[in-house]
């Protein structure tokens, strides 16, 4: 497990992709501090995917504490700290919540925001303008994550396409720690994290 050092809360969990190219021909599920998680059926499609953990994600009970958590770490997280330009979003009820980040930072770095409407492109979270330039580091929110790096998202593709303009940036999924996974299918045009960031039962 790939630890931040400094101050990180101790109810977090990182993983980074460095850990999976070590890892990547071992049979070593994900440990969520208390047991490993069950591996998913490689065979089974991602709409059935999204259905189960979009149930799982509707029964969570802790997610303002692990929000919390989540949020204490990423704010001494040296790539947050080190950005000068980070997009986050705004959270569905079924999402880590990234309030304590945005109040945070929102005077002292470029805070972004992803536009869904017409344009697969973030724009500047309080004017709406669209940003064409480096990030720094993108925060992302999936279904299911593994800690290799791997996702599962909604559904769409809209991360697929906007992820392949910023290839230089810093790549953190976050999620609750029901949603961390053993696999998930994986295809070519998928975009990996670098990082994935998740709380403790």
């Amino acid at each position: 497990m790939h630890t931040v050092k400094n101050k990180i809360p101790k109810g977090v969990l990182f993983f980074s992709l460095f850990e999976f190219i070590l890892k990547k021909d071992s049979q070593e599920a994900c440990f969520d501090g208390n047991h490993f998680l069950d591996e998913y059926d490689s065979c089974m499609d991602k709409q059935t995917l999204r259905a189960q953990m979009k149930w799982i994600c509707a029964s969570i009970d802790a997610k303002q504490r692990q929000s919390r958590e989540i949020c204490e770490a990423l704010l001494v997280h040296p790539k947050v700290r080190g950005a000068s330009t980070m997009a986050v979003y705004e959270a569905f009820d079924d999402e880590v919540s990234l309030e304590l980040i945005i109040k945070e930072f929102q005077w002292t770095k470029r805070i972004l925001i992803p536009h869904k409407d017409h344009e697969y492109c973030f724009v500047h979270k309080d004017t709406k303008e669209k940003y064409q330039w480096e990030i720094d580091v993108i925060l992302i929110p999936w279904r299911a994550f593994t800690c290799h790096g791997a996702r599962l998202w909604r559904g769409g593709g809209w991360y697929d396409r906007v992820l392949g303009k910023y290839q230089g940036s810093y790549l953190l999924g976050v999620c609750f720690v029901e949603q961390l996974v053993a696999t998930l299918p994986v295809h070519e045009h998928d975009v990996m994290m670098n990082e994935v960031v998740s709380g403790v039962k």
